[in-house]
């Protein structure tokens, strides 16, 4: 077991516990942020691995030290794959939870090729090195990996190496009576726009059948970029009995929900905030908290989804 002389956190966010951490190294890139088209996913990307050689000429001297622990996500990202295979010789890793990645069979398969050949190519340029993988993309698989910690261990899609992720429940005393809906517009990456507009359309018109004999206030939707304008359209246009608010994009999701929402049903297609939100509401049960989604393709999620007694929205 190694013994911890340093902590060093690299982050894109400002709200963090300065008193745990010996060093700070803050991004001025954010980490999860991707454009809605090709233009904006190229500029996005490049701005990301520009702060990326900055953080790793930050930690370079540290490259050397004869023991070294890395905890990371997933190691399909440029900067937690250079930690991961090229930082240094024998780090110990440890894997932490990243949405719903730990709990499904995702592999390099998974992972859209010609994204992962321009992230290499524009990684090179500025001499960061970015590997292939093998096995599960969290890389629990590879040696190194010493330990994996989720929220749900028990439906750990790879059972081993797991122990329970520490995690701060919250009470909520009395949820809202209004409805959470979760976008997902980086799957338009995934999909196409054509399509994700269609599957987006069938979501809100199930959504709004759904919840049609429930007494709700108000509609939030909280985007996972930036909303756009044929979805703010439609969901006036579904919602036209409601009062619809469109949130920024300053907060994440989970963020947003437990700060300003606390809402009685939480909705979303495949969002990996629907199980963030529901690991960390200590009385969801006794309170009542609906998790809804909307499977768009016939995947493992759904059965995730299936096992925590989320609500199925049906064709």
């Amino acid at each position: 077991m190694i013994k911890i002389t340093q902590r060093i956190l690299i982050t894109d966010k400002n709200s963090n516990n300065s008193k745990f951490w010996d060093k700070i190294i803050y991004s001025n890139a954010s980490f999860l942020q991707k454009g809605n088209n090709i233009a904006q996913d190229f500029y996005f990307m490049i701005k990301k691995i520009i702060s990326y050689k900055k953080i790793i000429n930050k930690i370079k001297i540290h490259k050397n030290e004869s023991e070294i622990r890395i905890y990371l996500a997933y190691i399909e990202d440029i900067l937690s794959n250079y930690l991961f295979f090229h930082f240094h010789e024998e780090p110990e890793v440890v894997i932490v939870e990243d949405g719903l990645l730990n709990y499904y069979d995702h592999t390099f398969k998974n992972v859209n090729k010609k994204r992962f050949y321009m992230k290499k190519m524009l990684a090179s340029l500025f001499n960061i090195k970015y590997s292939k993988y093998q096995g599960h993309s969290s890389g629990i698989e590879y040696e190194k990996s010493k330990m994996q910690f989720l929220s749900l261990p028990d439906l750990a899609f790879i059972p081993k190496k797991v122990q329970p992720l520490p995690i701060k429940e919250i009470l909520i005393n009395q949820p809202e009576n209004h409805l959470y809906i979760i976008g997902q517009e980086n799957l338009i990456q995934i999909i196409g726009l054509s399509n994700y507009k269609k599957i987006f359309f069938k979501f809100i018109d199930d959504l709004v059948e759904y919840i049609s004999t429930f007494e709700i206030y108000i509609i939030y939707y909280k985007p996972r970029n930036k909303s756009l304008d044929f979805e703010i359209e439609y969901l006036q246009k579904a919602f036209s009995n409601f009062k619809v608010v469109i949130l920024a994009n300053n907060l994440m999701a989970e963020e947003e929900y437990f700060k300003n929402i606390r809402s009685r049903y939480v909705a979303s297609m495949i969002s990996s905030a629907l199980l963030t939100i529901y690991s960390k509401v200590s009385n969801r049960k006794s309170r009542g908290i609906e998790f809804i989604y909307k499977p768009i393709w016939d995947d493992k999620i759904s059965i995730l989804f299936e096992k925590l007694n989320f609500t199925k929205l049906v064709d």
